[in-house]
């Protein structure tokens, strides 16, 4: 048979062979295909994964843009204050970079903070609550006394009561003890709710609606008894004078502060008490003036009692009306030529050592007549520099006791959705340099309203002499010590062999006027030692 080499002879063994290569092959293969399984499998997880990655991004970037939004929108005011535009502060060069925040951590941190809230807090959260509690925690970390975040609703009022003279509550004057926690009502306006319903001077809150105020703060317990007009308050009080709780049920309403009231006392000795240098202050002062001049009073008192201070311009143009024009004698022979010579200098002001502002009177107007203004430790900002101004000038005498000690400038910086910040800018100064803050100016005849003698120690604390026991008040009238005195065969008190500077009081048992019936009437009237003192001293000028 002729061999043939194209064909191929099936015997067993090749048979055996063939089926060999060909399970070889299908493993081969069958390998390739679960290779490739694999291989998208691994393709599809991945899919996933970056699908879910990219979910969570997308959601983070939305949730983080969002917040950066509102940021923005908050914070934007503050980047056009930087470049001097609307607020005029400062420009970026002026600003100590170093000193700003680090806004792009801060977002960072804020929108994972948000985040992480938002989806695991139990209960529902109040961005806006949220936002303005951050902004007061801002100013309240800078450590300014005086500073302050107002949101809009707050900002509203603080502006309508400041330029109008106007607020809403139930119209009554508190001092707030830091002691005890003690917040008691110190003026009730005429014609207020307050009055109406019945609320007293010297009256402690206990509760208000049924909430006891013992632990408040003073902004919480306002907070409390504020509202808009024709709100219901049921309010508890202590009243000292019936020892017992009294209620009364008050109407929020719309309160007209009186900022200035005036009166006329025998020896035609005219009074002005000014409550603040606000909004229409000046103008009503000017007028008070005007119509008690016209009725040729010899003297005045001006009253600043737990008056707490206000604005600058208005404190100005009332100083501008009692002094003169031209009196040089703190802008003549200055090292520096920094005032302008021969004017009146009311005030300067500082911003880091330097002197970046001062202010002149101009109005050609002037009150001559003896004057007496009355302090007390509420007496305040403003309230100091009216004082300290017309005493530099020996235009007035002080009565009453060292006032509180504020020497610092506040600006107020609106912001575009409504609210605005309050934080001290510079320190001012009366003409003679002297500098108020945290020291307080002391009266040239030291006593309180009872006609108890009012010394001070070497801190500048005020003391109060009181039988053998000396009370020691700080600057916020909050006392500080109390201890035992030495008391002589003669009833006079030793003074812990310290410096004792005599008091100018001129009002005791010797003034030979205390049996004339002016004195007299004026001492049944009013129970008021100081404005007494006040009288004496220009009685004694008149003369």
């Amino acid at each position: 048979m002729e061999d043939r080499k194209d064909v191929v002879v099936l015997n067993q063994e090749n048979v055996k062979s063939l089926i060999s290569n060909v399970e070889v092959e299908s493993q081969k293969t069958n390998e390739k295909y679960e290779k490739t399984k694999k291989k998208l499998k691994r393709s599809r997880v991945l899919n996933i994964i970056l699908a879910i990655f990219l979910f969570i991004f997308v959601v983070i970037f939305g949730v983080g843009g969002f917040i950066l939004s509102i940021i923005y929108k908050n914070i934007k005011p503050h980047f056009r204050a930087l470049m001097g535009d609307v607020y005029n502060v400062a420009s970026v060069s002026q600003i100590n970079k170093e000193n700003i925040i680090n806004l792009d951590h801060f977002t960072q941190k804020l929108a994972y903070v948000d985040d992480v809230v938002s989806l695991f807090y139990y209960y529902d959260k109040d961005n806006k609550k949220i936002e303005d509690e951050m902004f007061k925690g801002y100013v309240k970390a800078l450590g300014d006394r005086y500073a302050e975040y107002m949101p809009a609703q707050d900002f509203e009022e603080f502006t309508r009561t400041n330029t109008e003279g106007v607020y809403y509550g139930i119209g009554c004057e508190v001092n707030f003890d830091k002691k005890s926690k003690d917040c008691e009502i110190v003026k009730v306006y005429e014609g207020s709710p307050a009055e109406t319903a019945g609320l007293k001077a010297k009256d402690v809150f206990v509760s208000v609606d049924g909430k006891s105020v013992k632990g408040l703060s003073l902004e919480e317990i306002v907070d409390l008894i504020k509202g808009p007009a024709g709100t219901e308050r049921k309010i508890v009080v202590y009243r000292e004078s019936e020892k017992k709780n009294v209620e009364v049920t008050a109407y929020c309403g719309v309160v007209d502060i009186k900022l200035i009231t005036s009166d006329i006392y025998e020896g035609n000795i005219g009074y002005i008490s000014i409550s603040q240098f606000t909004g229409k202050a000046s103008e009503q002062f000017i007028e008070a003036a005007d119509k008690l001049m016209a009725k040729d009073i010899k003297g005045l008192i001006i009253d600043c009692r737990s008056n707490p201070g206000g604005e600058l311009q208005t404190v100005c143009e009332m100083i501008d009306y009692v002094l003169k024009d031209r009196d040089g004698r703190y802008t003549l022979n200055q090292e520096e030529q920094i005032f302008e010579p021969g004017k009146t200098l009311i005030y300067y002001s500082k911003e880091k050592e330097q002197i970046v502002e001062a202010g002149y009177c101009d109005d050609n107007h002037s009150i001559d007549i003896p004057i007496v203004v009355l302090t007390d430790y509420s007496t305040a900002s403003a309230a100091e520099l009216f004082s300290a101004a017309l005493r530099d000038y020996r235009r007035a005498k002080i009565v009453g006791i060292k006032t509180f000690g504020k020497g610092v400038m506040q600006n107020i910086i609106n912001l575009d959705d409504g609210s605005a910040i309050k934080f001290t800018v510079a320190e001012y100064f009366p003409p003679s340099g002297y500098s108020i803050d945290l020291k307080g100016i002391i009266p040239d005849y030291s006593l309180d309203a009872a006609g108890v003698e009012v010394e001070y120690d070497e801190q500048n604390h005020i003391v109060l002499y009181e039988d053998n026991k000396a009370i020691v008040f700080d600057r916020d009238g909050v006392i500080i010590e109390e201890r035992e005195i030495e008391v002589s065969t003669g009833s006079e008190i030793k003074k812990d062999g310290k410096a004792h500077v005599e008091n100018l009081k001129i009002y005791d048992e010797e003034n030979k006027f205390l049996d004339e019936d002016w004195f007299i009437k004026l001492d049944d009237k009013y129970q008021d030692k100081q404005i007494l003192q006040a009288i004496v001293i220009l009685r004694d000028q008149i003369k």
